[in-house]
Protein backbone atom coordinates (compact mmCIF):
# COMPACT_ATOMS: atom_id res chain seq x y z
CA UNK A 1 0.00 0.00 0.00
CA UNK A 2 1.60 3.47 -1.24
CA UNK A 3 -0.28 5.67 2.03
CA UNK A 4 0.61 9.07 -0.30
CA UNK A 5 -1.23 7.80 -3.07
CA UNK A 6 -4.56 6.68 -0.65
CA UNK A 7 -4.85 10.10 0.47
CA UNK A 8 -4.68 11.64 -3.00
CA UNK A 9 -7.19 8.51 -4.02
CA UNK A 10 -9.48 9.20 -1.33
CA UNK A 11 -9.89 13.18 -2.02
CA UNK A 12 -10.45 12.25 -5.58
CA UNK A 13 -13.11 9.83 -4.80
CA UNK A 14 -14.41 12.36 -2.79
CA UNK A 15 -14.60 15.65 -5.61
CA UNK A 16 -15.85 13.25 -8.02
CA UNK A 17 -18.94 11.87 -6.03
CA UNK A 18 -20.07 15.47 -4.52
CA UNK A 19 -19.80 15.79 -9.31
CA UNK A 20 -22.79 13.15 -8.34
CA UNK A 21 -19.61 11.16 -10.80
CA UNK A 22 -20.28 7.66 -8.59
CA UNK A 23 -18.28 5.50 -10.52
CA UNK A 24 -14.66 5.32 -8.73
CA UNK A 25 -17.06 5.22 -5.43
CA UNK A 26 -18.05 2.15 -6.04
CA UNK A 27 -15.04 0.82 -7.62
CA UNK A 28 -12.87 1.10 -4.91
CA UNK A 29 -15.60 -0.30 -1.61
CA UNK A 30 -14.67 -3.77 -0.58
CA UNK A 31 -17.60 -6.19 -0.89
CA UNK A 32 -18.50 -5.61 2.76
CA UNK A 33 -17.82 -2.68 3.14
CA UNK A 34 -19.56 -0.72 5.72
CA UNK A 35 -21.01 3.14 4.85
CA UNK A 36 -22.61 5.16 8.02
CA UNK A 37 -23.93 8.09 6.73
CA UNK A 38 -24.83 12.01 8.15
CA UNK A 39 -28.30 11.15 7.96
CA UNK A 40 -30.15 9.94 11.15
CA UNK A 41 -29.96 6.09 11.23
CA UNK A 42 -27.99 5.65 8.06
CA UNK A 43 -25.93 2.41 8.44
CA UNK A 44 -25.67 0.37 5.22
CA UNK A 45 -23.07 -2.90 4.85
CA UNK A 46 -22.19 -4.07 1.05
CA UNK A 47 -21.63 -2.77 -1.86
CA UNK A 48 -24.04 -4.14 -3.93
CA UNK A 49 -26.46 -3.01 -1.30
CA UNK A 50 -25.01 0.02 -1.59
CA UNK A 51 -25.20 0.41 -5.44
CA UNK A 52 -28.91 -0.30 -5.57
CA UNK A 53 -29.51 2.18 -3.01
CA UNK A 54 -27.62 5.07 -4.74
CA UNK A 55 -28.97 3.74 -8.37
CA UNK A 56 -32.58 4.20 -6.83
CA UNK A 57 -31.85 8.02 -5.88
CA UNK A 58 -30.16 8.90 -8.83
CA UNK A 59 -32.89 11.42 -10.17
CA UNK A 60 -32.09 13.30 -7.06
CA UNK A 61 -31.68 16.51 -8.78
CA UNK A 62 -29.55 17.97 -5.96
CA UNK A 63 -26.02 19.56 -7.12
CA UNK A 64 -22.94 20.07 -4.60
CA UNK A 65 -20.01 22.27 -4.65
CA UNK A 66 -16.88 21.99 -2.26
CA UNK A 67 -14.36 24.08 -1.31
CA UNK A 68 -11.40 23.30 1.51
CA UNK A 69 -10.53 19.96 1.49
CA UNK A 70 -8.39 19.21 4.10
CA UNK A 71 -7.12 15.61 4.61
CA UNK A 72 -5.07 13.67 6.84
CA UNK A 73 -3.61 9.96 7.15
CA UNK A 74 -3.33 7.57 9.99
CA UNK A 75 -1.26 4.62 8.91
CA UNK A 76 -2.60 1.62 10.89
CA UNK A 77 -0.03 -1.32 9.49
CA UNK A 78 1.89 -1.83 6.20
CA UNK A 79 -1.16 -2.96 4.70
CA UNK A 80 -4.36 -0.68 5.96
CA UNK A 81 -4.57 3.16 6.43
CA UNK A 82 -7.41 5.43 7.73
CA UNK A 83 -7.92 8.70 5.51
CA UNK A 84 -9.77 11.52 7.62
CA UNK A 85 -11.24 14.38 5.33
CA UNK A 86 -12.95 17.73 6.18
CA UNK A 87 -14.16 20.46 3.67
CA UNK A 88 -17.79 22.85 3.27
CA UNK A 89 -20.25 21.15 1.29
CA UNK A 90 -22.71 23.51 -0.51
CA UNK A 91 -25.95 21.68 -1.05
CA UNK A 92 -27.79 23.16 -4.07
CA UNK A 93 -31.76 23.02 -4.44
CA UNK A 94 -33.98 23.95 -7.71
CA UNK A 95 -35.35 26.57 -5.55
CA UNK A 96 -32.67 28.80 -4.85
CA UNK A 97 -31.99 27.79 -1.34
CA UNK A 98 -28.28 26.86 -0.69
CA UNK A 99 -26.87 24.59 3.05
CA UNK A 100 -23.49 25.16 3.92
CA UNK A 101 -22.18 22.18 5.93
CA UNK A 102 -19.19 21.04 7.31
CA UNK A 103 -18.18 17.69 6.62
CA UNK A 104 -16.21 15.14 8.08
CA UNK A 105 -15.63 11.53 6.05
CA UNK A 106 -13.77 8.66 7.63
CA UNK A 107 -12.46 6.32 5.38
CA UNK A 108 -10.54 3.06 6.53
CA UNK A 109 -8.77 0.94 4.00
CA UNK A 110 -7.03 -2.46 3.57
CA UNK A 111 -5.35 -4.30 1.03
CA UNK A 112 -7.16 -7.22 -0.73
CA UNK A 113 -5.82 -10.29 -2.69
CA UNK A 114 -7.72 -9.85 -6.06
CA UNK A 115 -7.00 -11.95 -8.76
CA UNK A 116 -3.46 -12.68 -7.98
CA UNK A 117 -3.02 -8.90 -7.54
CA UNK A 118 -2.75 -6.75 -3.85
CA UNK A 119 -5.10 -3.58 -4.41
CA UNK A 120 -6.79 -1.12 -1.60
CA UNK A 121 -10.23 -1.23 -1.09
CA UNK A 122 -12.75 0.89 1.38
CA UNK A 123 -14.05 -1.53 3.80
CA UNK A 124 -15.85 1.59 5.83
CA UNK A 125 -16.82 4.99 5.29
CA UNK A 126 -18.09 7.24 7.58
CA UNK A 127 -19.65 10.76 6.82
CA UNK A 128 -20.92 13.08 9.51
CA UNK A 129 -22.36 16.38 9.81
CA UNK A 130 -25.14 17.84 11.49
CA UNK A 131 -27.85 17.56 8.40
CA UNK A 132 -31.50 17.64 9.13
CA UNK A 133 -33.55 14.56 7.59
CA UNK A 134 -37.19 14.01 6.47
CA UNK A 135 -38.89 10.60 7.25
CA UNK A 136 -38.85 10.18 2.96
CA UNK A 137 -34.62 10.51 2.97
CA UNK A 138 -32.67 7.61 2.48
CA UNK A 139 -29.36 8.90 0.55
CA UNK A 140 -29.26 11.76 0.26
CA UNK A 141 -31.21 15.05 2.07
CA UNK A 142 -33.68 15.62 -1.01
CA UNK A 143 -36.37 17.22 1.11
CA UNK A 144 -34.64 19.07 3.28
CA UNK A 145 -35.20 22.54 1.87
CA UNK A 146 -38.56 21.96 3.46
CA UNK A 147 -36.70 21.10 7.01
CA UNK A 148 -34.20 24.08 6.12
CA UNK A 149 -37.27 26.31 5.49
CA UNK A 150 -38.95 25.39 8.99
CA UNK A 151 -36.24 25.30 11.08
CA UNK A 152 -34.73 28.62 9.59
CA UNK A 153 -31.63 27.04 8.76
CA UNK A 154 -28.68 29.07 7.40
CA UNK A 155 -29.16 29.92 3.75
CA UNK A 156 -26.17 30.90 1.86
CA UNK A 157 -26.21 32.24 -1.12
CA UNK A 158 -23.38 31.30 -3.38
CA UNK A 159 -22.66 30.46 -6.97
CA UNK A 160 -21.89 27.20 -7.89
CA UNK A 161 -18.74 28.25 -10.59
CA UNK A 162 -17.03 28.54 -7.37
CA UNK A 163 -13.42 28.79 -9.07
CA UNK A 164 -10.24 26.61 -9.35
CA UNK A 165 -9.22 23.76 -7.54
CA UNK A 166 -6.04 24.92 -6.12
CA UNK A 167 -3.93 22.02 -4.29
CA UNK A 168 -1.64 22.90 -1.45
CA UNK A 169 0.71 20.65 1.10
CA UNK A 170 0.30 22.25 4.49
CA UNK A 171 3.28 22.83 6.73
CA UNK A 172 1.63 20.03 9.24
CA UNK A 173 1.99 17.75 6.39
CA UNK A 174 -1.74 17.74 5.20
CA UNK A 175 -3.05 18.23 2.13
CA UNK A 176 -5.84 20.99 1.63
CA UNK A 177 -7.96 21.86 -1.52
CA UNK A 178 -9.14 25.25 -1.82
CA UNK A 179 -11.49 26.98 -4.08
CA UNK A 180 -9.61 29.75 -5.72
CA UNK A 181 -12.63 32.38 -5.12
CA UNK A 182 -12.30 31.29 -1.20
CA UNK A 183 -8.75 32.71 -1.56
CA UNK A 184 -8.15 36.57 -1.21
CA UNK A 185 -4.45 36.93 -1.24
CA UNK A 186 -1.30 34.99 -0.87
CA UNK A 187 1.74 36.61 0.96
CA UNK A 188 5.45 34.94 1.01
CA UNK A 189 7.12 33.63 4.14
CA UNK A 190 10.39 32.36 5.77
CA UNK A 191 12.19 34.37 2.91
CA UNK A 192 10.18 33.09 0.04
CA UNK A 193 10.46 29.32 0.80
CA UNK A 194 6.70 29.29 2.34
CA UNK A 195 3.55 31.18 1.27
CA UNK A 196 0.46 31.71 3.67
CA UNK A 197 -2.68 31.50 1.77
CA UNK A 198 -5.74 33.81 2.83
CA UNK A 199 -8.91 32.44 2.68
CA UNK A 200 -12.33 33.88 3.59
CA UNK A 201 -12.15 30.50 6.26
CA UNK A 202 -8.82 31.28 7.78
CA UNK A 203 -5.35 31.05 6.70
CA UNK A 204 -2.78 28.35 5.88
CA UNK A 205 0.98 28.22 5.78
CA UNK A 206 1.88 25.69 3.16
CA UNK A 207 5.48 24.94 1.93
CA UNK A 208 4.48 26.31 -1.59
CA UNK A 209 6.68 29.37 -2.66
CA UNK A 210 4.58 32.02 -4.44
CA UNK A 211 6.34 31.24 -7.75
CA UNK A 212 4.34 27.64 -7.30
CA UNK A 213 0.92 29.71 -7.56
CA UNK A 214 1.92 31.76 -9.86
CA UNK A 215 2.90 29.22 -12.21
CA UNK A 216 -0.20 26.84 -11.60
CA UNK A 217 -2.86 29.01 -10.71
CA UNK A 218 -2.03 32.15 -12.71
CA UNK A 219 -5.47 32.86 -14.61
CA UNK A 220 -6.60 33.16 -11.00
CA UNK A 221 -4.18 35.85 -9.33
CA UNK A 222 -1.90 38.59 -10.20
CA UNK A 223 1.38 39.90 -8.49
CA UNK A 224 0.69 42.98 -6.95
CA UNK A 225 4.11 42.99 -5.03
CA UNK A 226 7.76 40.56 -4.97
CA UNK A 227 5.57 39.19 -1.82
CA UNK A 228 2.09 38.95 -2.25
CA UNK A 229 -0.49 37.56 -5.24
CA UNK A 230 -4.02 38.63 -4.96
CA UNK A 231 -7.09 37.58 -6.16
CA UNK A 232 -8.72 40.49 -8.34
CA UNK A 233 -12.36 38.89 -7.25
CA UNK A 234 -11.68 40.17 -3.49
CA UNK A 235 -10.15 43.96 -4.73
CA UNK A 236 -12.27 46.68 -2.88
CA UNK A 237 -10.02 49.48 -4.17
CA UNK A 238 -6.83 49.98 -5.96
CA UNK A 239 -5.54 53.45 -5.50
CA UNK A 240 -1.77 54.67 -5.97
CA UNK A 241 0.29 52.48 -4.52
CA UNK A 242 -1.72 50.26 -2.77
CA UNK A 243 -4.46 48.04 -3.19
CA UNK A 244 -7.70 47.54 -0.35
CA UNK A 245 -9.01 44.03 0.01
CA UNK A 246 -12.59 43.26 0.61
CA UNK A 247 -11.30 41.94 4.31
CA UNK A 248 -9.64 45.25 5.15
CA UNK A 249 -6.45 44.48 4.70
CA UNK A 250 -3.79 47.06 2.68
CA UNK A 251 -1.51 45.03 0.38
CA UNK A 252 1.36 47.85 -1.10
CA UNK A 253 2.03 48.21 -5.39
CA UNK A 254 5.36 49.42 -6.04
CA UNK A 255 5.15 52.99 -7.48
CA UNK A 256 7.43 51.29 -10.75
CA UNK A 257 4.57 48.65 -10.88
CA UNK A 258 1.69 50.39 -10.10
CA UNK A 259 0.62 51.39 -13.71
CA UNK A 260 1.09 48.13 -15.56
CA UNK A 261 -0.32 46.43 -12.46
CA UNK A 262 -3.64 48.65 -12.84
CA UNK A 263 -3.65 47.75 -16.64
CA UNK A 264 -3.66 44.20 -15.87
CA UNK A 265 -6.43 44.27 -12.84
CA UNK A 266 -8.84 46.00 -15.74
CA UNK A 267 -7.95 43.63 -17.85
CA UNK A 268 -8.99 40.39 -15.62
CA UNK A 269 -11.98 41.69 -14.82
CA UNK A 270 -13.21 42.92 -17.88
CA UNK A 271 -11.71 39.22 -19.30
CA UNK A 272 -14.03 37.67 -16.60
CA UNK A 273 -17.04 40.12 -16.68
CA UNK A 274 -15.90 41.23 -13.54
CA UNK A 275 -15.47 45.00 -14.51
Amino acid sequence: MIFSEIEELSNSIIMDYYQNNLDSFFNHLSKNCVYIGPLKDQWFEGREKMRALWTAEAGHGLQFSISNIRSNLIKVSRSACEVFLHFRLYTHYDSGIINLDDVRVQMTWRDFSIEEDIVPRIVLMHVSYAAPKSDRDIIYPIHGEDIASVSGSTQTALPMDTGVRVYIRCTDKSFLYLISSHILWIESFKKGNHSIVHTLDGDYETTHALRVFEDKYGDSFLRAHASYLINPLHVKDLTRFQLTMTDGTIIPVPEKKYTGFKSELNTWLHKWHRG
